[in-house]
């Protein structure tokens, strides 16, 4: 691979546990677990039905130098602060990962 191909900064976070604002809402408390350079590979996307309403969904591939502390169930956000949903790691040789993620609809992002 070409490391110059990896030129994303990413940020990929994890959930540290819930608590609740003053109106009583459920916040997800995101911490850093490491920040990394990264190729984005953006795949087809599908629509999806949510709440009565047909909404894209953003397929990306991520690739990016392994993590062995990168799991499933975290997020990854870009330069952009755009979130997307880590759901599932695949390592592709000694040097190298794939994360497969969804992107998340910002506006629900806490």
């Amino acid at each position: 691979m070409n490391p110059g191909k990896l030129n994303n900064l990413i940020t990929i976070e994890y959930n540290a546990g819930t608590t609740k604002n003053a109106g009583g809402e459920i916040i997800e408390d995101w911490k850093i677990f490491t920040t990394l350079w990264a190729e984005f590979i953006y795949k087809p996307g599908v629509e999806a039905t949510q709440s009565e309403q047909t909404v894209g969904i953003i397929n990306v591939d991520i690739k990016t130098r392994i993590n062995k502390g990168v799991k499933q169930a975290m997020r990854v956000k870009d330069a952009d602060e755009n979130y997307y949903d880590i759901i599932g790691v695949q390592p592709l040789d000694r040097m190298y990962m794939m994360l497969r993620c969804f992107m998340r609809d910002n506006a629900n992002v806490s």
